[in-house]
């Protein structure tokens, strides 16, 4: 019988162009830890991103929608990024921290029916 480990994907075994976008931000807003697939995305100097509001790094991004009340579900919030590019952010916290989040952040590729508002 094969062990239930062997069915989980582990880390190393990720293709190699699959890089997920992280960043772990305060109570204040500020981008205290990110993935480097994040920092390429948001090409921008580093200096400008960690320990900085969000904002500087995504200034579409609604941030009065982040309810840092609710701690119990994820939040789910969309938006379009600065370069036009559909974006989706997933907001969790971190469960062994009280004023910590972890967002998750998805590039959404959206035929152009969809983009322009069409159904398809």
């Amino acid at each position: 019988m094969r062990q239930k480990n062997d069915f989980f994907l582990k880390h190393a075994e990720l293709p190699k162009g699959l890089e997920l976008s992280w960043a772990m931000f305060n109570h204040r807003l500020e981008i205290v830890k990110l993935s480097e697939a994040l920092y390429s995305q948001v090409k921008k100097p580093i200096a400008s991103i960690l320990k900085q509001p969000m904002s500087a790094a995504f200034p579409t991004l609604e941030l009065t929608l982040i309810d840092l009340t609710n701690r119990t579900t994820k939040q789910l919030l969309h938006f379009i990024d600065e370069r036009g590019h559909a974006q989706q952010a997933i907001i969790l916290p971190i469960d062994d921290s009280a004023d910590h989040w972890c967002m998750v952040l998805t590039q959404l590729d959206l035929d152009e029916k969809m983009a322009n508002g069409t159904p398809p």
